[in-house]
């Protein structure tokens, strides 16, 4: 620019300067202001339009005429609209992979690094088929984990609520009515009517108000900053089957990701990085930097591993180990997130039998307990007539 402009005066530099300045922030808050502004598409129609994608490329379909052929999307507007933009900019002589970065809620790091990949090595529309088909698999496990703890929530849930309206409306009344005719009232009674008082009091709202106020505030300083969000993902491992649950699925979508990643032709260090963003654990994050710093001192990554097992699964590191002394790294993630996947799959079946003794002696101690409260002072009162 400075070139094409010398040998004019001053303020006419410094006005075409500004001019480009201006065109470039405009640039960034255009980008910033489509980024807020977009629409998540499912993750299982994605799933289907890279796998679609990927098999018109690879009969030989030229990728600008392939991407036409989905803007027409009448069962989704959003993916007809998302993928003009990406055959707009592609035919501009953008990349596929830099494209799609304008929607990252749709499409994960992930995924677009693996198309990345494919581009980098011509193996495109390879890349597509294996994106969308991880993308499937991801969704499926979601579904597994949702349809696992859907039932006990909706129970506990439930009765929580009904009890909840019972104290605040029915049980206050009858009690004070049965109280009255019976004098003292038993102990359970008396609990019961402590607790009424108690939800019904505006204070109690207030200082409910005032606590989750607080737990926002923790909770946005704590996301805010990723050590600090690290060291409480890895402290929730520990908590029984939830802890389990989510160890499983952070290291289940870890290996997938890592296996897919190698496969690809990606490097080892950024296949690392990569991963633990799909894994969806913090911890996992923020552990990356210290393996990828640990390959480039030489250290091996199954032994590296080996140093965390709180967050790493001993069947994970045993198989990278193996991995890395055949040179099979890739396959060796396959499996253990394979194993990882079985176990994960076998514990959320058992979730519903392990919950349910718990939501049956909840539920029978909240009915129980209102049962009793109201029906002693009833039967002192019969009992005085």
């Amino acid at each position: 620019m400075t070139l094409i402009i010398q040998g004019y005066p001053d303020w006419v530099v410094n006005l075409v300067m500004w001019q480009v300045q201006v065109k470039n922030l405009l640039k960034k808050l255009t980008l910033k202001s489509k980024l807020s502004s977009e629409t998540k598409v499912n993750q299982r129609v994605i799933s289907l339009f890279a796998r679609q994608l990927g098999l018109m490329l690879q009969s030989g379909v030229p990728i600008s005429q392939a991407l036409d052929f989905f803007k027409d999307q009448r069962e989704n507007e959003h993916l007809g609209d998302m993928v003009s933009s990406l055959a707009k900019r592609v035919s501009e002589g953008e990349s596929l992979s830099h494209s799609m970065a304008l929607y990252p809620r749709t499409f994960p790091s992930a995924f677009r690094s693996l198309i990345s990949v494919g581009e980098e090595t011509g193996g495109l529309a390879k890349s597509l088929l294996q994106a969308g088909q991880w993308l499937e698999d991801d969704y499926a496990l979601f579904a597994q984990m949702k349809s696992a703890f859907t039932y006990p929530l909706f129970v506990f849930g439930t009765a929580l609520l009904l009890t909840l309206g019972l104290f605040t409306t029915i049980v206050p009344d009858f009690l004070g009515v049965v109280g009255a005719m019976a004098g003292e009232p038993p102990f359970i009674t008396r609990i019961v009517l402590e607790f009424t008082h108690i939800l019904t009091s505006p204070g109690t709202y207030i200082v409910v108000l005032g606590i989750g106020i607080l737990v926002w505030l923790k909770a946005s300083m704590i996301l805010k900053n990723p050590v600090e969000l690290a060291r409480y993902a890895e402290l929730f491992l520990s908590v029984p089957v939830l802890g389990t649950v989510f160890g499983l699925t952070s290291l289940t979508r870890y290996a997938f990701s890592m296996r897919l990643l190698l496969e690809g032709g990606s490097t080892v260090t950024k296949s690392l990085r990569i991963a633990a963003n799909a894994s969806g654990n913090p911890a996992l994050i923020m552990d990356a930097s210290r393996l990828s710093k640990g390959l480039s001192d030489g250290r091996s990554l199954g032994d590296m591993m080996q140093d965390n097992l709180t967050l790493y699964d001993t069947r994970l590191v045993q198989m990278v180990r193996s991995g890395e002394e055949t040179a099979t790294l890739d396959d060796m993630f396959h499996r253990a997130g394979t194993l990882l996947s079985i176990e994960l799959q076998s514990l959320l079946q058992r979730i519903p039998q392990i919950l349910e003794p718990l939501l049956l002696l909840s539920v029978g101690t909240m009915v129980g307990t209102t049962l009793l409260a109201l029906f002693l002072p009833l039967y002192s009162v019969l009992n005085q007539v």
